[in-house]
């Protein structure tokens, strides 16, 4: 039986985040935020799991290979904005 092995996957991300106040006026501030994750939208694999339990649901199929491997690829770009009022 081999040993079960792991591999660390290299990558990089750029994220942006920006907040702005717009107006401030008789106590009340309304402000704008956002955030924009995977900035680049890189392709990316975030993990993967020698004999994942969940791709192959036969055990005798699990032999440490390219067909038994999960592999988890990273989120894509992702924006999030919010506007936010103090009173």
């Amino acid at each position: 039986m081999k040993a079960k092995s792991k591999a660390c996957f290299n990558y990089s991300l750029l994220n942006l985040h920006f907040g702005y106040r717009l107006v401030e006026m008789s106590g009340v501030a309304v402000s704008l935020n956002g955030h924009v994750f995977n900035l680049l939208n890189a392709k990316y694999i975030s993990d993967a799991d020698d004999n994942d339990k969940y791709s192959v649901f036969d055990d005798g199929l699990m032999n440490h290979d390219s067909a038994s491997v999960g592999v988890y690829f990273g989120l894509p770009r992702l924006l999030n904005l919010s506007l936010m009022i103090e009173y």
